[in-house]
């Protein structure tokens, strides 16, 4: 299985006392760790401050034991919001507005 995420919001300087990660990303993490129940493998992650003096935009790939892989992407300074989750297995796909 293959999953992609995109949780993307307009700037708000409410909760830059933390990263994007924990604002925004935590919720989709929390999600995927429920829907692939495997053990993660691997994690690659990058994260940059923008309008903040912590992360205002993070990607993160994690790659789990039983060969799925999900792409993460969060934003607070993006133009539009966008709540998004794709799935793709071999007999399916599966897209998610939240």
């Amino acid at each position: 299985m293959f999953i992609e995420v995109h949780r993307l919001a307009q700037f708000n300087p409410r909760g830059t006392d933390v990263s994007v990660i924990l604002d925004l990303m935590i919720h989709d993490i929390d999600i995927i760790l429920h829907l692939v129940k495997s053990n993660v493998n691997y994690i690659s992650a990058n994260g940059v401050a923008v309008m903040s003096d912590t992360p205002d935009i993070a990607n993160v790939r994690i790659e789990f034991d039983n060969g799925c892989v999900a792409n993460l992407t969060s934003s607070r300074i993006s133009m539009k919001k966008m709540r998004k989750m794709r799935l793709f297995q071999k007999d399916a796909y599966i897209g998610i507005d939240f």
